[in-house]
């Protein structure tokens, strides 16, 4: 990185044109300015915007005594009150005072050295969801194995070069040899030698990175009362309701039919600011077979949850694609009176009419909270409730599985997207959907890739928002992004107004082989940008993501899920995964499929359902490092939905710029198939071998 580049970027050009009259002043005193320059660059920053525009200097013994006369002269001067140099440094101090928190940086490396400090100071966390809970929580800490990929591949070369890890020109190492060695160097074995691909010079242990995050000990499991959610939804007598009983189910007590035949999976969630809630959305299933895994209907639960996760029962938000009256309390009080409702306390001094105003309201009290619910259903949703997606219920495994929810957040309002697949008996297989909850008007879409044929079974779809993604038109509601597979990794674009996608970025565009086709990572989580306290990349956008690893037969039961952590790139339309961590299991010993013991047998499943929130509250403002707390939805088991909170993921990730030679550009080259290969290659072996470490401690007897 340029010093230039990195500091200059944004800095006003009336500033810089300031320094013309420097310039000229300096280069007269080139050859022991350059001298002076150099050793003091760190000092005076700004003399050394134009270190390069000075003659270097070749004899340093003759250049050594114009020093300490340029010095004297130029210290004089740049100090002077009049200088303009002293007065554009002025400028620049006020300047970089209030302009300390830069909107873009040039590079991701410059990343770790950016100070926000003081912008999070003034972030008022009274509306985060971060609670005091959170901050005090005792933390376990998790050592993270990942592998880097785009390393610096001539560092390597340098590396094999000279075998000894230092980097030498070709002039020294051929000068080195004379000098230990009266043989003439082979000069057709060093060109060979340069010519090695990024394969033969990167290994698994180079681009391996050590780290570590913390995890809270303790996870809160969520909860919910399927009895009672089986009742409301058998009160309600519609075609649903049919579903969701047997002839069989007579003769069992209601207890007994929940216990063994309803089942609740993970859930995914998200943290509604607006709202000052969490929404929760988790599949649930009915088996008339009594089995979890062979449903006959799944349906989507929304829940609603406090900053504390205790559940709010009646939470209602309003709609966001309704127009709403100006005071909506004086209206409905209005309308509770042409209901006749009335506060029978206002007869309280007569005892009479005091008895005959609540005998009257009793009688028609449940009738008139119907329609009152009625009424507002039009312009709130309700939580907790089951979300009303139609589906074609003939036959088993039918109704939305597998939901996923994403925030989206238009600055005006913001609003949650649930992702799942179900069976469409009208396109021939299972596909993608996208429902928006809180909209009244077309709020499921069935999603389609144009020019491509869809997969006889559609699933695990990624979501994430690209800043492209926002709407030009107040008639539209803009577009969504999906990771459609990760290896090769294949990105398409999706419309929220009618659920048409196209492809813009798939392995073709790196000209990928078969070997980096890769089946066992698989759609976990969302993926979601940086905090926003950091500065954005230029021309640069980046996210992390927590996929699903997915592998059979590794040493751990029959398949073996984890999570796992996922840094995604985007420069330019070009897509690259620049840092995956294979397993991320926060200690958990996993519950075994019967939910018996934690033993390796049959399915053994951790799975990250959602990135519920991710907040930065602190920064060291000397060492640069960040108090970040991220929070996810885990489901153990396929059964129970536990929160997890960790600590220290930022610096995780940004840390791999520094202690990794990653280049700050991706580009589509010959190469490409060997970068990405490569630590497709090391990531694969390395999951195989945690499953089998982890099957090693956990044997069934």
């Amino acid at each position: 990185m340029q010093f230039e580049q990195m500091v200059f970027e944004d800095i006003p050009p009336t500033f810089l044109s300031k320094f013309k009259y420097a310039r000229y002043f300096i280069e007269v005193f080139s050859k022991g300015i350059t001298h002076i320059c150099y050793h003091f660059r760190k000092l005076v920053p700004i003399s050394c915007h134009y270190y390069r525009t000075f003659t270097v200097n070749k004899n340093f013994k003759r250049s050594i005594t114009l020093v300490p006369i340029a010095f004297i002269i130029f210290s004089v001067w740049f100090l002077s009150e009049n200088s303009p140099v002293n007065a554009s440094l002025i400028e620049y101090l006020n300047w970089e005072s209030n302009n300390n928190n830069f909107k873009t940086v040039v590079s991701k490396k410059s990343l770790l050295d950016v100070d926000v400090s003081n912008s999070i100071k003034n972030i008022n966390f009274e509306m985060s969801p971060i609670t005091n809970e959170v901050l005090t929580q005792q933390y376990s800490v998790n050592n993270l194995v990942g592998f880097v990929s785009n390393v610096d591949v001539d560092s390597h070369k340098h590396l094999n070069l000279n075998g000894k890890g230092k980097r030498y020109s070709n002039n020294k190492i051929q000068l080195q040899a004379r000098a230990s060695s009266e043989t003439i160097p082979d000069v057709k074995k060093l060109e060979k030698e340069g010519r090695k691909s990024y394969d033969s010079l990167v290994t698994c242990e180079s681009i391996q990175y050590n780290g570590t995050i913390e995890h809270s000990a303790q996870m809160r499991i969520l909860g919910d009362d399927l009895l009672s959610l089986r009742r409301s939804l058998l009160k309600q007598g519609n075609w649903l309701a049919k579903e969701l009983k047997d002839d069989s189910d007579k003769n069992k007590k209601e207890e007994d039919i929940v216990e063994s035949q309803w089942f609740r999976f993970g859930g995914s969630s998200i943290w509604l600011e607006s709202e000052q809630c969490y929404l929760v959305f988790s599949r649930i299933v009915y088996s008339r077979k009594g089995e979890k895994n062979h449903p006959h209907v799944s349906l989507v639960r929304a829940q609603a949850f406090d900053k504390n996760w205790q559940e709010l029962i009646g939470k209602k938000i309003p709609y966001v694609d309704i127009d709403f009256p100006t005071d909506m309390d004086h209206e409905l009080k209005k309308f509770e009176d042409e209901l006749g409702i009335q506060n029978c306390k206002e007869y309280l001094d007569d005892l009479k009419k005091y008895e005959v105003c609540n005998t009257r309201q009793v009688k028609s009290h449940l009738q008139n909270q119907r329609r009152k619910d009625i009424l507002l259903s039009r312009y709130y949703i309700t939580y907790p409730n089951v979300l009303d997606i139609p589906f074609d219920a003939n036959g088993d495994w039918k109704g939305p599985e597998d939901p996923h929810v994403i925030l989206r957040n238009t600055g005006t309002y913001e609003e949650p997207i649930v992702i799942f697949n179900m069976d469409d008996p009208t396109s021939g297989g299972r596909r993608m959907f996208s429902y928006m909850p809180h909209r009244r008007l077309d709020s499921l879409q069935r999603l389609t890739i144009h020019g491509r044929k869809l997969r006889g079974s559609e699933k695990n779809w990624t979501p994430f928002f690209h800043p492209s993604d926002k709407p030009q038109s107040k008639l539209s509601r803009g577009f969504i992004h999906f990771i459609y597979s990760f290896n090769p990794l294949d990105i398409i674009k999706c419309s929220l107004n009618d659920g048409i996608c196209e492809t813009v970025f798939d392995g073709e565009t790196l000209d990928l082989s078969e070997m980096n086709t890769f089946g066992g990572m698989r759609g976990g989580t969302q993926f979601v940008p940086l905090p926003s306290v950091l500065p954005a990349v230029k021309n640069k956008n980046i996210w992390i993501g927590f996929p699903k690893l997915h592998i059979s037969h590794c040493g751990c039961g029959d398949i073996f899920y984890r999570p796992m952590l996922d840094l995604l790139i985007e420069s330019g339309g070009v897509y690259h995964q620049e840092l995956v961590v294979p397993v991320v299991d926060f200690g958990i010993d996993v519950l075994s499929w019967d939910l018996l013991d934690t033993d390796c047998k049959n399915t053994n499943i951790l799975s990250p359902n959602s990135i519920v929130h991710w907040d930065v509250v602190d920064q060291n403002s000397d060492t640069k490092h960040y108090e970040d707390y991220m929070t996810l939805t885990i489901s153990e088991s396929d059964s129970l939905t536990k929160i997890v909170t960790l600590r220290g993921v930022l610096n995780y990730v940004l840390g791999i710029y520094k202690h990794k030679n990653i280049k700050n550009d991706f580009y589509p080259s010959i190469e490409s198939n060997n970068i990405i290969g490569k630590t497709l290659s090391c990531l694969v072996q390395g999951a195989k071998q945690i499953c089998e470490e982890y099957g090693e401690n956990h044997k069934a007897l």
